[in-house]
């Protein structure tokens, strides 16, 4: 029977205690009771769960199992319940005894406990589901080998940054990058070596930009550079430059000294804006016509180009 706050009754006496212990007990879900922001009773799935006894839980802040990152939600769930709202799942995380910081979905709902408005909460753990979803989106999103952005996240990023700067009527630099002389390596060393020497190159490209830009392996031996907020021309050239001459520089593999250069095409978006696809397909151009003339270097895209690359 609901009281007319819309609360469920709760624990009026010592017997009916030992009942909701009896119930929650029998449950699966992790249950706690909150009232005036303490904790004031929770079931042995709880306790086992985090780890922590009920004499070590009773009586601590309603908040102590969330870490700091998450409280604000919390306190904003708790809020709606005793505003009388309805009662929502929630996802969020919880820290252990252990240290371990875990999953768990719940919800919380209003009731009476001991004569007083208090707050039910119960949850499940969902940290293995939450780990694979985690799993199956860096599958989706970035390069296993690299683990950089792959083509389908750089283009969400792109667009996103087009849109941006259309706002801004400011332009958007995107570089095409076409490693020279990769093909040697694999011929020489094999294709498990050749790998490695790809991540050597994610790794010392990743080094030469900004942490606001984006670096992407889109395929192959073939990378992308994302530059926001690059206010001129002589900008993005800058940045490609850099990243040619320190490609140029040998790596030491394997006690071998390689040789790895790179041809840069480089595109600019009109401050009007542009379409992605039209950006990477002048970024693509320019990449083409840089390995046509002889490589390790940098081509600026520039209209009138696509029929010289044709």
């Amino acid at each position: 029977m609901e009281t007319e706050a819309g609360r469920v009754p709760v624990a009026r006496s010592a017997e009916s205690h030992d009942l909701l212990e009896a119930v929650m007990s029998s449950t699966p879900l992790a249950v706690f009771i909150v009232q005036d922001g303490l904790v004031r009773y929770v079931n042995k799935q709880l306790q086992s769960w985090t780890g922590y006894t009920e004499e070590e839980l009773l009586g601590k802040d309603a908040l102590y199992l969330v870490p700091p990152q998450e409280r604000q939600m919390v306190r904003a769930a708790a809020r709606k319940v005793l505003a009388g709202e309805s009662q929502e799942q929630y996802e969020y995380r919880l820290v252990t005894r252990f240290g371990e910081s875990r999953w768990v979905l719940g919800s919380v709902a209003g009731i009476e406990f001991l004569g007083k408005p208090a707050i039910m909460g119960n949850f499940v753990d969902i940290t293995v589901r939450k780990l694979l979803e985690q799993q199956l989106q860096r599958q989706a999103f970035y390069d296993a080998l690299t683990g950089l952005p792959n083509r389908v996240l750089f283009t969400d990023r792109l667009e996103h940054a087009l849109e941006g700067a259309r706002r801004r009527a400011e332009p958007v630099a995107l570089l095409f990058l076409d490693l020279d002389g990769f093909k040697a390596v694999n011929d020489r060393f094999g294709h498990a070596k050749g790998d490695e020497a790809l991540a050597e190159v994610a790794s010392r490209l990743t080094g030469l930009i900004r942490r606001e830009d984006t670096l992407a392996r889109i395929g192959g031996d073939e990378f992308t550079v994302l530059l926001e907020g690059a206010h001129a021309e002589a900008d993005a050239l800058h940045v490609a430059e850099r990243v040619v001459t320190e490609m140029r520089k040998p790596f030491e593999l394997w006690g071998h000294r390689l040789r790895l250069g790179v041809s840069v095409g480089l595109a600019l978006s009109e401050p009007e804006g542009a379409e992605a696809s039209e950006l990477m397909r002048r970024a693509d151009i320019a990449l083409y016509r840089a390995k046509a003339v002889g490589k390790s270097r940098v081509i600026l895209f520039h209209e009138g180009m696509s029929l010289e690359a044709a």
